[in-house]
């Protein structure tokens, strides 16, 4: 988030590859913010004229809220900008939380959510009754909000989640040498989809050897435990920034 400070020391420097200032918030607002996104990135200051002079800009407690909705819908990948994240901070709201832009519960596979329930009943992570519909199990999870699925379930659930964010993916690859690439995977899915085959990428491409050990199964030793391995890429998609059009890599040398 940029400061008081850094905000005038920005102004005082002028429009650059990185920053531009609008007197108010119009459409070259959402053409600049997309240029920004596919480039290195900026700062748009509103209420600022060209020649740096600060004249402000009015605005009611859903103004910043209005534009930043405005932003994600007019940009693909959707781009959430800063002004997204102070509103979710100072409303202590949570952007997964949130309802998705255009969706519907038409957009949630629902055998997705059966078989996550089988699932969890038979781990015995999550105990979910017989009588509870898939749809009760969502908004339990706070997955489903006023009818609409939120950021979370279409991430988790849809049929096809990079329909409404094309940022949500996970690039695999493995490298012989830094610029020569021996095997490359762009994973796409819902999460859970996406950390099982990057998983089956990640086993293809390490060491396993066989031990014989007397029992009936052979023991297998890979070159990094698979808990540990599972937990660095659940790690990963879990933890990302899903509002950056950037998505997660998973990178291995050869050695």
């Amino acid at each position: 988030m940029v400061t008081q400070e850094e905000a005038r020391k920005l102004i005082a420097g002028r429009e650059s590859e990185t920053v531009e200032f609008k007197t108010s918030f119009d459409k070259e607002v959402l053409e600049t913010a997309g240029a920004f996104a596919n480039t290195r990135g900026g700062t748009i200051f509103i209420g600022v004229s060209d020649d740096g002079k600060i004249h402000g800009a009015q605005f009611g407690k859903e103004t910043l809220k209005e534009w930043a909705n405005q932003i994600a819908q007019n940009s693909d990948p959707r781009i959430m900008p800063e002004i997204a994240q102070m509103h979710y901070d100072s409303a202590a709201l949570s952007w997964d939380k949130l309802p998705a832009f255009n969706a519907t519960l038409d957009d949630v596979d629902f055998e997705k959510v059966k078989r996550y329930i089988n699932k969890a009943n038979e781990t015995g992570r999550r105990k979910i009754g017989d009588d509870e519909s898939p749809i009760q199990v969502l908004e339990k999870l706070e997955l489903i909000k006023n009818r609409r699925p939120t950021w979370a379930a279409i991430l988790l659930f849809r049929k096809e989640p990079q329909r409404f964010l094309s940022q949500a993916v996970i690039h695999c690859g493995r490298f012989k040498e830094e610029t020569l690439v021996i095997d490359d995977r762009m994973i796409f899915g819902t999460l859970f989809e996406q950390i099982d085959e990057a998983m089956d990428f990640i086993r293809k491409n390490i060491n396993v050897k066989f031990v014989m050990t007397g029992e009936p199964e052979r023991e297998q030793i890979w070159d990094y435990p698979q808990e540990a391995l599972r937990e660095a890429v659940i790690n990963a998609v879990c933890h990302r920034d899903y509002t950056i059009s950037s998505n997660i890599r998973n990178c291995h040398y050869f050695l």
